[in-house]
């Protein structure tokens, strides 16, 4: 007498689907992790180039000066002379559609993208009471609508973004603020107490670094508004943790500019050997060892960014 059993017959039909389920589970390959890739925009004799440092890529833009990256790499800000003014131009390198700023009065320069999102800031001169000082604009690369950050009647200088991308810094030769995007102000603090007794002013240059952990800062005389330097800047490292304010940059290098490296574990500037050289090349820094290398020649007004790309999967 034989003994139906319904637990048997269903296993004797799963077998095929877990051999299916196993099958192609085992095929199925993890996504891989995007590749980051590095890009560098900087100036050379009047013309603005994007070159990847490490896939031979490379672009050239056009004339121009103090070019950035966005976050993602789909576009680039820059200063463009339109008649007897300077403007910002967004370029969208997909699209390869070029817009200027037309709407902000003065001058405007300094252009520097968010760390998080498609928006970016500048700085421009504004008139009160018949004089002029700096703000800041923030504007985003598909809206007309700006935000302007402003102190009455002082000047701002060397805008950053913080590493949120919510908030950005600024100095005032005294100060360090912090605004919203939007142009509350949220913070400052003196900056002597703050980074140390260095001799800040108009020119004096500070960048935090992505984790807010780090920042550098520029020391150098005062020199007019855009111009090529003609007096070195020395650069240094402060540490939020160790508290802690050391040079960075070689002594026999004459520094015109500088900004992270996108990794954010060097540092990217533009130099020189001697100051009656006639073109300055791009050099990095590395902070773990010190060791510095070239890596362009007859460049300047560095930006460095890491794009991130998907990867193809691997067959």
């Amino acid at each position: 007498m034989s003994t139906y059993c319904p637990i048997c017959k269903n296993i004797f039909f799963l077998f095929p689907l877990l051999f299916v389920v196993i099958f192609f589970g085992s095929c199925s390959q993890p996504e891989p992790d995007p590749l980051k890739l590095d890009r560098i925009a900087y100036v050379s004799d009047g013309i603005v180039h994007v070159t990847g440092l490490n896939d031979g890529t490379h672009t050239e833009v056009g004339s121009g000066s103090e070019p950035s990256l966005s976050y993602d790499g789909r576009y680039l800000a820059y200063v463009n002379d339109v008649g007897n003014k300077r403007r910002i131009a967004v370029l969208d390198f997909p699209n390869r559609n070029t817009f200027i700023i037309e709407d902000v009065q003065g001058t405007s320069w300094g252009p520097l993208w968010s760390p998080t999102e498609n928006r970016f800031l500048f700085s421009a001169t504004a008139q009160n009471n018949g004089s002029s000082h700096r703000v800041v604009i923030v504007a985003h690369a598909r809206e007309d609508k700006k935000y302007v950050i402003s102190r009455e009647g002082i000047d701002i200088y060397s805008p950053a973004w913080a590493p949120d991308g919510e908030t950005v810094y600024g100095h005032d030769t005294h100060f360090l603020y912090q605004w919203e995007k939007t142009g509350m102000l949220t913070g400052h603090a003196i900056l002597t107490e703050k980074f140390g007794t260095l001799n800040y002013n108009a020119s004096t240059k500070i960048l935090p670094s992505a984790d807010g952990s780090q920042w550098l800062i520029g020391i150098g005389a005062e020199e007019p508004l855009n111009r090529p330097r003609r007096t070195t800047m020395t650069v240094y490292l402060f540490d939020e943790l160790k508290l802690q304010l050391q040079k960075v940059l070689p002594d026999n290098i004459f520094i015109s500019d500088f900004t992270w490296s996108s990794d954010q574990q060097g540092v990217i500037f533009s130099g020189k050997e001697t100051p009656s050289q006639r073109q300055n090349d791009l050099y990095l820094l590395s902070l773990a060892d010190g060791s510095t290398r070239r890596i362009v020649k007859n460049a300047t007004q560095p930006s460095g960014r890491a794009i991130e790309v998907a990867q193809a999967p691997k067959k």
